[in-house]
């Protein structure tokens, strides 16, 4: 069932703070706030005004269109909507305004919620945009099967394009959230609020733009299947430089798909360990060789990895955000680094160990040629 709603947040009692978990029941439809949220008149309308807070709706969500109004500060944030949010609450379609970003490449984001973000993973998700300041402007998202597309300030082509949503096609509720860290500059000015959502509405227009592009053919120099350990929480120091010794004995790994680009989401695959501090997986591929051979293999991880051949340790390090530099994001992609294996002729077990902090677990590893060599998961 599609349901519109125009100033659905009139419905509350103006100027109001709401405490957590408040719910409100409208037109047969039930939306829970909580965070730090107020309900009030703002620049001529009743709004949902957000510093840190979210609003649920419980509404079956596949395909349609999504539109609201938005109004926002300068500050350093994060906000906007997920979408088809699953029944726990571990996957959903998460797009969100980057005010401090205005006019970078980075401007707005879409990322995959899969046990976790996954920005760093799903980098060409970005798109720039000049953000107005204190003033009201339009949002629209449209969802029709795999593909979303949005568009902002009326404007008549779409800003961000997801032919394949890396989720693919799924349902659920709905949700507007609202992060500000306050390294953002607000704990120097209490009287800001970043971000007012009004005028929200939902339809079941799903009319494109164009039609849809089609995957491309996937580099078969890549590595398409690891053998993926359990997750666990680390206390160990990263990056790994030996293997425990037990790793070889479990025999709970499962097998990973890449995408068609190569990439490895682990949290596709793996749920996230519970607790606080690095999460570390192992992944592995077997590698035959005909004979004793140098290859080189061009790879790329979020956060800090290893990796292992035969055992030994063959390179340590760190892409996680800003390990490189004052500005580096901590993307990964498959030109982060390269180094030259030593083959030996017969089995080579190669394995990874990948920890990550945030912003995206994932793996993507390629061979520069595949003569003499046969590479496979071993589960």
């Amino acid at each position: 069932m599609y349901l519109k709603f125009l100033a659905v947040v009139a419905i509350f009692v103006a100027a109001s703070t709401l405490s957590a978990q408040e719910q409100v029941s409208f037109s047969g439809v039930n939306w829970v706030v909580s965070g730090d949220a107020r309900i009030e008149q703002f620049m001529g309308r009743q709004a949902l005004r957000l510093r840190d807070g979210r609003a649920d709706l419980d509404v079956d969500f596949s395909d349609g269109t999504i539109e609201f109004d938005v109004r926002h500060s300068a500050n350093r944030g994060f906000f906007g909507i997920m979408a088809r949010r699953s029944a726990d609450g571990t996957g959903a379609e998460y797009f969100y305004i980057r005010p401090h970003q205005t006019r970078r490449f980075d401007s707005m984001q879409y990322t995959p919620i899969t046990g976790g973000s996954a920005w760093q993973i799903y980098a060409e998700y970005n798109a720039e945009a000049d953000w107005p300041v204190n003033e009201w402007y339009h949002v629209k998202l449209v969802f029709q099967g795999d593909r979303l597309e949005v568009f902002v300030k009326d404007q008549p082509d779409p800003s961000l394009v997801v032919h394949h949503l890396p989720r693919g096609e799924s349902r659920g509720t709905i949700r507007l959230v609202s992060r500000f860290p306050e390294d953002g500059g607000l704990a120097a000015a209490p009287g800001v609020t970043p971000a007012a959502f009004s005028e929200f509405q939902i339809s079941p227009e799903t009319r494109m733009s164009g039609p849809s592009v089609a995957n491309p053919d996937r580099d078969p120099r890549f590595v398409s299947t690891w053998s993926l350990s359990p997750t666990m929480l680390t206390g160990a120091s990263l990056p790994l430089e030996e293997l425990p010794m037990a790793l070889a004995e479990e025999d709970d790994w499962v097998q990973g798909e890449v995408d068609p680009l190569g990439r490895l989401n682990v949290l596709q695959y793996r749920s996230p360990p519970s607790g606080n501090g690095p999460r570390l997986v192992f992944a592995r591929v077997v590698v035959s060789a005909r004979e004793e051979q140098v290859k080189k293999l061009n790879f790329g991880f979020s956060d800090v990895g290893s990796v292992f051949l035969n055992g030994q340790v063959v390179y340590t390090g760190d892409n996680t955000y800003l390990s490189r530099s004052g500005r580096y994001l901590g993307v990964m992609n498959i030109d982060n680094d390269a180094i030259f294996l030593h083959l030996q002729q017969g089995r080579n077990e190669l394995v990874f160990a990948v920890a990550e902090n945030f912003g995206g677990w994932g793996l993507i590893a390629r061979f520069g040629d595949l003569e003499g060599i046969r590479v496979f998961s071993d589960r």
